[in-house]
């Protein structure tokens, strides 16, 4: 189909009445040119809101497009060689294929090719790139939620990882690169259901085996083509695995040139190394001590020791021979760091790296950075800069190479024994942290050593050290909340507390069992919440420890107040608050104002929750707890907009979206979008209502938030149906009304007054009752994509606003800066 009648369609989709078979027809049989990928995504839209909508929209909608997504790591050098590769998967996407896998042998470039397949594409991709490095992962069940958390989203309290990550990514155009597949193999099924749900993903998959999915299409990745064994210079210098050994040679010693001297050297050590990238990279590297040919001299006597077998079994076999000859090159303290530097899951740091010296030099060792230095000049390590540190990784072939080293010469149990320890003792570290004024750094700094916190939690479970990973899961309570990803941490804890040896009632086992109920009440689950912090209670009593003690009672409160016993609720509350008192705990002190100012404000008494809100701000002030003090700021503005004080409310939620916006903080916006959106509908500007509600929703819908999807849903109703469209409004509140029945929650107690008489003023408008609640019963029976396909029918860029004089003054401002 020519690409103008695609175009054609696309556009006069929203304003023509035409079929919504034929909209998903076109939509589905377009072939994912990349010229036309735009088009496509347009012609899905047009159709979901075609299935939606029964009239024209009286407010028609802004587009609201994210900014596009890339986390693309920056290449050190330039790709060499791989045309045929990238056109392959150029031609591939063309075609429509939306799973590419890149297959080859360790060693062979498919990381590098994928990266430079990503930057080349990028802008192809309406939402951009995701790059997802699966190299330290082993566990196929934190597959997905590895993909959320680097798209930074946030577990949802209804529904799992998979399905929230589905729901964000269903209508992205988006790439998705999952970097070292191989190891998590067992998590292929929920990829293939992932892509079965999004239309739009184009998924490019590294592995050294094909994930065997309907649908899948095979890029080999081959060592480089090797030069002839003799001939002249122009016809050796064009070959591709000399070219990159050049590049390569030239990085490490800048006079390096290629000559009618030295050519024919280059070439026969690209033919012994097979043209294998990496086995290249570590050649080249050591010219800068080295000429060729005494590179071929050392290099060849190891490699003659290669015998026969299959050419993949050569090909390894080379690619192991050229890493123990460059490792044997390096003096003996480099020689030990580097390969006890392989215990790191995910990279080390230089401090880290100089603070277990006396482990992984063997004593102290002030030129630290030296030595590393040296390892990455000899391509061992790779170095990336992680907000502004430098951080130093191996590539998983060559890591694969150092841990069998430090196991050859029985070094591991006790480099792992001080590995996990060091990661225990930064978690204890981190733990006051996590709840001050550093809290976003050090959230920061533990996801970047998940990896390796990972693992240290594995190696204390292979040894039989329960107490130990109940410790280190039960410090880390807060990491898993707080970063959005608390069904991880319910998992391992879970594993450890059915872990032998966790029988002892410790004080590590009631740290574990508190962050069970902790991941409990985040995920929405207080029945489940309930019984492990009743147990971690009578555990603290016993050890005596007054503030892990009010920790538990006060999330306790939370679990029985949300399972409605306010009584037995309040009780706990006040034992809670009165042992961070004894304790001189400043932030369960705080912690706990916060949490009562919310029961009472749940419980419609506005004054009592301003008081507490207000002791927690100022004592949060006083902390320099910049988070809290922003969410106080936003409570108190919804008590004031409760009580009818909308430019006090504006006043307050302004200052809470500036502090928000100050520390980076994306999460809270949806909730301040969704109110701005009320206060546009009080000063009668009901076209910035509908834009604030459909960003509200957007977000919203990207955490699936189900909760927040029905109250952006009830925003959207009330500014549609006070601008004329009564009965859409009708229809979108009974959908959001059956949305919060569905996962047994209530409106926000700030929203009850303006849903009340919004809804009241809208069902008069309608003039028929019987047919207001006609449409708010069909509305009740929408599904949730047909309920978001009703609201993206809604188009606020015109349409009616109340009367002037009925407007009270004020009018806030739009939020789209602050994403």
């Amino acid at each position: 189909m020519p690409l103008i009648v695609l175009q054609v369609l696309a556009a006069s989709a929203a304003t023509v009445t035409i079929s919504t078979g034929l909209v998903k027809l076109v939509g589905h049989i377009l072939k994912v040119r990349r010229e036309a990928k735009q088009a496509r995504l347009q012609l899905m839209e047009a159709a979901e809101r075609l299935e939606g909508a029964e009239s024209e929209a009286s407010i028609p909608a802004p587009e609201l497009p994210p900014s596009p997504f890339n986390n693309l790591p920056s290449p050190l050098n330039e790709l060499v060689g791989r045309e045929d590769e990238l056109r392959s998967v150029d031609a591939l996407l063309q075609e429509g294929a939306r799973l590419i896998t890149l297959a080859g042998p360790g060693g062979v470039g498919k990381t590098r090719l994928a990266v430079e397949v990503g930057h080349e594409l990028a802008d192809e991709f309406t939402d951009g790139v995701a790059f997802v490095s699966l190299a330290n992962v082993r566990d196929p069940q934190l597959v997905i939620p590895t993909v959320a958390s680097t798209l930074g989203l946030r577990e949802s309290e209804n529904t799992s990882t998979l399905e929230s990550l589905k729901s964000h990514l269903r209508r992205k155009q988006m790439l998705l690169i999952l970097d070292n597949f191989e190891g998590v193999a067992g998590a292929a099924p929920q990829l293939a259901e992932l892509l079965q749900a999004c239309p739009l993903l184009t998924v490019l998959v590294t592995s050294r085996a094909l994930l065997h999915l309907r649908g899948e299409q095979q890029v080999s990745v081959l060592p480089l083509p090797v030069p002839p064994a003799e001939g002249p210079l122009e016809d050796i210098a064009a070959n591709e695995s000399v070219s990159l050994f050049v590049h390569r040679a030239r990085a490490a010693n800048p006079s390096f040139r290629l000559t009618e001297a030295n050519a024919p050297y280059v070439a026969k050590i690209c033919r012994h190394l097979e043209g294998l990238p990496l086995a290249i990279e570590l050649a080249a590297a050591r010219t800068r001590l080295l000429t060729p040919q005494h590179l071929l001299e050392k290099l060849g006597d190891r490699l003659s020791l290669l015998t026969g077998g299959s050419p993949e079994v050569a090909r390894q076999q080379t690619l192991r021979n050229t890493l123990a000859w460059s490792y044997e090159l390096l003096p003996e303290p480099e020689r030990t760091l580097f390969r006890r530097l392989g215990v790191f899951a995910g990279g080390v740091c230089l401090k880290t790296a100089e603070e277990m010296a006396d482990v992984l030099a063997g004593a102290a060792a002030p030129d630290m950075l030296e030595r590393i230095a040296s390892l990455v000049d000899n391509s061992l390590l790779v170095q990336q800069d992680a907000d502004g540190a430098a951080r130093f990784y191996m590539m998983e072939t060559v890591r694969e190479y150092a841990l069998e080293q430090m196991e050859a010469r029985d070094e591991l149990p006790a480099v792992s024994e001080a590995h996990a320890r060091y990661f225990l003792k930064l978690a204890k570290e981190a733990e006051p942290e996590l709840r001050g004024r550093d809290q976003v750094y050090w959230i920061n700094l533990l996801d970047r050593e998940v990896g390796n916190l990972r693992a240290a939690f594995e190696w204390f479970l292979r040894q039989g050290q329960a107490q130990q990973a109940l410790d280190l899961m039960g410090t880390l309570r807060w990491f898993w909340a707080v970063r959005g990803t608390p069904a991880e941490g319910k998992r391992l804890t879970a594993r450890a507390l059915s872990a032998p040896g966790a029988e002892a009632r410790t004080a590590a086992k009631a740290k574990a069992l508190l962050a069970m109920g902790i991941f409990a009440n985040f995920q929405g689950l207080p029945g489940e919440a309930r019984f492990p912090l009743e147990d971690s209670i009578r555990i603290w009593r016993q050890v005596d420890d007054k503030e892990y003690l009010a920790e538990a009672i006060g999330f306790l409160g939370n679990a029985l107040e949300n399972s409605l016993d306010p009584q037995a609720s309040d009780d706990l509350y006040a034992q809670s608050l009165a042992l961070h008192k004894e304790a001189g705990d400043s932030w369960g002190m705080l912690h706990m104002a916060m949490t009562r100012g919310i029961g009472e404000f749940l419980r419609h008494q506005p004054d009592k929750a301003k008081q507490h809100f207000e002791y927690a701000l100022g004592l949060a002030e006083e902390a320099g707890d910049a988070w809290t003090s922003a969410y106080a700021f936003n409570h108190l503005g919804d008590i004031a907009r409760y009580k009818g004080d909308y430019e006090k409310a504006r006043e307050l939620y302004e200052e809470s979206l500036k502090r928000f916006k100050a520390q980076s903080q994306a999460g809270p916006i949806a909730s301040l979008r969704h109110n701005f959106g009320y206060l546009a509908i009080q000063s009668g500007d009901y076209q910035d209502a509908a834009r604030m509600f459909l960003q509200s929703l957007e977000l919203n819908r990207q955490q699936d938030d189900k909760r927040g999807i029905a109250e952006a849903l009830n925003g959207l109703a009330a500014a549609i149906g006070r601008a004329g469209d009564w009965e859409r409004s009708a229809r979108i509140f009974g959908a959001a009304e059956a949305m919060l029945e569905a996962t047994k929650a209530k409106i926000w107690p700030s929203n009850v007054p303006d849903y009340k008489r919004n809804v009241a003023a809208i069902q008069q408008l309608s003039g028929d009752e019987g047919a207001f609640m006609a449409a708010w019963q069909s509305g009740r029976k929408l599904g949730l994509e047909e309920a978001l396909a009703l609201a993206a029918s809604v188009r606020p860029t015109e349409g009616p606003r109340a009367p002037e004089a009925s407007r009270p003054r004020g009018k806030p401002a739009l939020l789209a800066s602050t994403t």
